[in-house]
């Protein structure tokens, strides 16, 4: 480990910025973009912002312009089973979702 536990919140938050001073939260992502696109729908793929469903969604969805392909370098058990709650794979699918999600951030900004 680094070091030990900070005592409080406060020095626990302030050790976290400046080891990583920009944090990524998918969650927060995934609703964004969630109401971007109407996703309250009771049929919509965006209903759910669950690691595995948004994988899920993700992986089926094929964009149209530069997408990014993501696969496991070194071992493709990641590519054919889900291993929810290991921490490499939940790992390996937060990295995922990261890519496709800020992808699509993107490409909505691009001009029409």
């Amino acid at each position: 480990f680094h070091r030990n536990l900070p005592k409080s919140y406060e020095s626990f938050k302030s050790s976290l910025h400046e080891m990583f001073p920009i944090i990524y939260d998918t969650k927060y992502l995934a609703t964004n973009l969630k109401r971007l696109f109407q996703g309250d729908q009771a049929n919509s793929p965006w209903r759910s912002t669950s690691l595995p469903d948004l994988a899920s969604y993700l992986e089926r969805e094929k964009g149209v312009l530069y997408v990014p392909a993501i696969h496991h370098s070194s071992d493709n058990i990641y590519n054919h089973q889900q291993l929810l709650h290991e921490a490499g794979y939940d790992a390996f699918l937060t990295g995922f979702i990261f890519l496709k999600l800020s992808h699509m951030f993107v490409m909505l900004q691009l001009p029409s």
